[in-house]
């Protein structure tokens, strides 16, 4: 235990991390209470004009569903080659990842044991994100149909 080697915290873009979440976190905020009005607008629409208002709610869906699947698949594109990395240097994390905390450095068989646990989980990111809008389709011909 007294050799593990550390891989040192990157100072800046622990910062650029999480100032990149602050930002997204209240973009999701001011979204949610946008969203909300939206919803009650909504409603009322849907009293005068139904057709009107199901299409809005359609598009509204595509858009968050697209939102999603943009999400996912990034994601999971990021943690497939994390875990490539991770497998092709038998390290974690892998030489040139920057790090947002003091991160004990994983060798041998255990960091291809972790990146091919990377790869799998990517793996299902990716194809939660081609299923969701599949999915979506099918669901909405169902209701529609």
């Amino acid at each position: 235990m007294g050799n593990e080697k550390i891989v040192k915290t990157d100072k800046d873009f622990r910062k650029k991390v999480l100032l990149i979440t602050l930002l997204l976190v209240m973009a999701g905020i001011i979204f949610i209470f946008y969203f909300q009005n939206y919803l009650t607008g909504l409603r009322s629409l849907a009293e005068e004009y139904p057709e009107l208002a199901l299409q809005r709610i359609i598009n509204s869906m595509k858009i968050i569903i697209f939102m999603l699947m943009i999400i996912f698949i990034g994601a999971g594109i990021y943690f497939l080659r994390l875990g490539i990395l991770t497998i092709k240097t038998s390290q974690f994390p892998p030489p040139g990842i920057k790090v947002i905390k003091d991160t004990r450095l994983i060798e041998g068989k255990n960091a291809v044991r972790k990146g091919i646990i990377i790869i799998i989980l990517s793996m299902l990111f990716i194809i939660s994100g081609i299923l969701l809008p599949i999915q979506y389709y099918n669901i909405m011909h169902t209701i529609l149909m």
